[in-house]
């Protein structure tokens, strides 16, 4: 049987992951506003961009040269749209 405390550590940890989540939504709606969707889904690409390399030079998984042409087409859609 978990203690008050154990319930509420969990309970503060639920609800800062709500709070964070709530303001990224915020903080994407203010995007949206500001320029369209169209940028807010490039962001997100980038992003995604960002993860494969990322996982690539610190967890040492294995591009193959698909991967990369992928990576270097997504960049220069980044790049023009920009």
């Amino acid at each position: 049987m978990e203690s008050t405390g154990d319930i509420l550590l969990e309970l503060a940890l639920v609800s800062v992951g709500g709070l964070l989540g709530f303001f990224l939504l915020l903080a994407e709606l203010h995007v949206v506003k500001l320029s369209s969707g169209l940028t807010l889904s490039v962001a997100g690409i980038f992003k995604e961009l960002l993860t494969v390399v990322s996982s690539a030079v610190l967890l040492a998984e294995r591009l193959t040269p698909m991967n990369l042409a992928g990576l270097a087409l997504c960049l220069c859609g980044i790049m023009y749209y920009g």
